[in-house]
């Protein structure tokens, strides 16, 4: 199974936590783990210099894939691309966009590798903050109010815009639509705070979401896709964990609270009403139906009041490290690491040989 890692995003490191975690738990009777790094610049690097990164990495070493000076893009390694050749899987583990939004996943689809994890419309979909706030609506989905906001427009008629944001109740949120691990989102307390915060969200990415902030708990559960077999039997696609739950200090569960601060607890099973425990698992497995989910996601709510659950986002990459949530809940449900790995490769597989079939 290659496992790939890095990438250009401002979530490379968080990736290459992530893949140290899957490439430690994998079961070696099981699974022989095939590192590739990816740098910043998209440069792929062959088996051989992945794994002693890996094993810098495991000595200590910075987190990080080094750039290679003049190189740019996965065509300046195609011996790297080759190692695919190789490989039963492989288990894009690269966050942030060209990992996560449907750019590997598509590459991953030319090659004929079966992978672990949404497709390529999935993906984009889970990505784009936009999109998928659109597709849950479609279904029908419990959310925050929210507005998007592209560059053009605001660029077109700033004032109009702030005034029709000022409208919405505060606190809001503005968050880059194609982002991850809370990167450039910002909390906005008062009006004058609207046009500054649009701007800095807008740094990120070209839309930005504008949301109503949520005072509540932070909720989410873990999802895994069904086998066929099983879901044939009774209709079930995929199933979800109890909820777990985040408590910050901070004024919102920022990149800082997720991956620095030592006062962030993550509560694996949240002491909630089975109403409301059981609400959340549906209400997760709705969403990764309503984007055509594979394999896995993490879905995250807003718990208003004491029984009121609204989708926040939808993640078809959470992190993998051994402290993320994703893991931790699947462990709590009885599923441990490296039997979670191995059902995530058996469910990659299966789809393949699925669409062969139907070819």
């Amino acid at each position: 199974m290659a496992v790939l890692f890095g990438g250009a995003s401002t979530e490379h490191v968080i990736s290459v936590r992530s893949a140290r975690a899957v490439i430690a738990a994998a079961d070696p009777n099981l699974i022989t783990t095939v590192p590739i790094a990816i740098d910043r610049g998209g440069v792929w690097r062959d088996v051989a210099a992945s794994r002693a990164l890996v094993e810098l990495f495991d000595r200590g070493g910075p987190e990080c894939v080094p750039a290679i000076e003049g190189q740019r893009g996965l065509l300046a390694a195609p011996q790297a691309l080759a190692a695919l050749n190789d490989v039963d899987l492989a288990f894009p583990l690269v966050h942030g966009q060209t990992g996560e939004d449907g750019s590997l996943q598509g590459l991953l689809e030319l090659t004929g590798v079966p992978y672990v994890g949404a497709g390529v419309a999935a993906s984009a979909i889970g990505m784009d903050k936009a999109l998928m706030k659109a597709v849950f609506a479609q279904a029908g989905l419990p959310m925050p109010r929210a507005t998007v906001v592209t560059a053009d427009g605001w660029a077109a008629d700033p004032r109009g815009i702030e005034r029709e944001l000022a409208a919405m109740p505060l606190p809001l949120f503005a968050k880059p639509a194609n982002g991850g691990s809370s990167v450039g989102v910002v909390k906005i307390h008062n009006r004058e705070e609207i046009g500054p915060s649009v701007e800095k969200a807008l740094r990120f990415d070209r839309k930005v979401v504008v949301e109503e902030g949520i005072v509540g708990r932070e909720i989410e559960c873990a999802v895994l896709a069904r086998s066929s077999a099983d879901a044939a039997a009774d209709g079930r696609t995929a199933e979800a964990t109890h909820p777990g739950e985040i408590r910050t200090l901070r004024d919102f569960y920022d990149y800082t609270a997720k991956y620095e601060d030592p006062s962030t607890e993550l509560i694996v099973r949240a002491d909630l009403e089975p109403a409301v425990a059981a609400r959340a698992q549906a209400l997760a497995v709705r969403a990764f139906e309503a984007i055509d989910g594979s394999g896995f996601a993490r879905v995250d709510f807003l718990l208003r009041g004491a029984d009121e659950v609204l989708i926040n986002e939808i993640n078809t990459l959470p992190g993998f490290t051994s402290t993320s949530m994703f893991p931790r809940l699947w462990a709590a449900a009885g599923l441990p690491f490296d039997a979670l790995i191995a059902r995530l490769a058996g469910l990659a597989l299966a789809r393949a040989d699925g669409r062969r079939h139907r070819a």
